[in-house]
């Protein structure tokens, strides 16, 4: 005798829905407690002050500690469900969609990693400019090989989104002439870039700010909010960058996982060639001067450094990258 067939669940009808009781909220629901949600906001300091630095990414230090899954989860649920809650003015199941305690706490933590970091890069930017590139140098490179060991195989396609990335870059850090007061539409611009690198593991968002030339712009304007220096028009200017930031990731997540789950080779293929082809604006001698032996042996020593340091980071994340355990496209579509 066969077995009679499994019963298959259908999700109700947005008619069904409202005669449905209402849900009963999960864990994430609630407060979390003060540990761990200590937790969260030191976790969220960690990422921030990675993103404050050329060539170390916010999504390595996710990644490091845990929370990646989560936060591209919580994000991934600014969608149509979302809007139906909130036009039904139902501001609680809007809040507990999107993982709200989580991303409350965790957004906290990044903002404090990030400002308190913020006054100490200025300050070497303009008083140790050689030794800070030779960091960034160092940063990126192993950040790039990071991005090489996420390739899963090489194609055509793979190649071909490696050169045209490696041109992108090379010509951006070369010819892209950046406005010395940049107006608002390209601040926006450059905080929809930065961010939708800033939750990619082994992709700098900082270093795509230097690439746009905004890096100094954005750093000592967040140097003078946190010091209260801050006038109207550094408010209008972070407010344009914070808008096109959270517009960017928002309507990058779901792209993202879509292009890493179908052509993950082509995609991180492109974002390499995109790190390789900009490196040359950060090496420390680019502009043709030579220096003592002492000059180039301290940089030397700073770039090997860094060097170690973020891929040693890198690796700590072990098999957590995108597409991997834990990953993007390891999770259920």
């Amino acid at each position: 005798m066969e077995a009679p067939a499994p019963v298959v669940s259908q999700p109700p009808t947005p008619a069904e829905e409202q005669t449905l009781p209402p849900q009963k909220p999960g864990p994430e629901c609630h407060p979390l407690p003060w540990r761990s949600a200590l937790l969260v906001v030191l976790r969220g300091m960690l990422m921030g002050a990675a993103d404050a630095v050329p060539g170390v990414s916010g999504g390595t230090m996710a990644l490091v500690t845990g929370i990646y899954q989560r936060l591209i989860v919580a994000l991934s649920r600014f969608d149509a469900q979302l809007v139906q809650h909130l036009l039904r003015r139902r501001w609680r199941r809007a809040f507990y969609h999107v993982d709200g305690w989580f991303l409350a706490l965790l957004g906290l933590g990044v903002a404090l990693g990030w400002v308190g970091l913020a006054k100490t890069m200025r300050y070497l930017i303009h008083h140790h400019p050689l030794p800070t590139k030779a960091a960034f140098f160092g940063m990126v490179a192993a950040s790039g090989v990071v991005v090489l060991r996420m390739v899963p195989r090489w194609s055509a396609a793979a190649g071909g989104t490696l050169a045209l990335g490696a041109l992108a870059g090379y010509l951006a850090t070369s010819h892209l002439q950046v406005p010395l007061e940049p107006g608002l539409g390209f601040v926006f611009l450059a905080g929809a870039v930065a961010i939708c690198a800033m939750i990619l593991p082994g992709i700098s968002g900082m270093y795509l700010l230097v690439i746009l030339g905004m890096y100094r712009p954005v750093v000592e304007t967040v140097d003078r909010l946190s010091s209260a220096r801050a006038d109207g028009g550094d408010l209008l200017f972070l407010l344009a960058f914070a808008t096109g930031a959270a517009l960017g990731l928002l309507s990058f997540v779901k792209l993202l996982r879509w292009l890493i789950h179908h052509h993950k080779g082509p995609t991180m293929a492109a974002l390499l060639g995109l790190m390789l082809g900009s490196l040359h604006g950060l090496w420390p001698w680019g502009n043709g001067t030579g220096g003592t032996s002492a000059g180039v042996g301290v940089p030397v020593v700073i770039m090997a450094v860094s060097f170690a340091a973020v891929f040693g980071l890198e690796l700590a994340a072990g098999g957590r990258t995108p597409g991997g355990r834990g990953g993007l496209a390891s999770r259920g579509r």
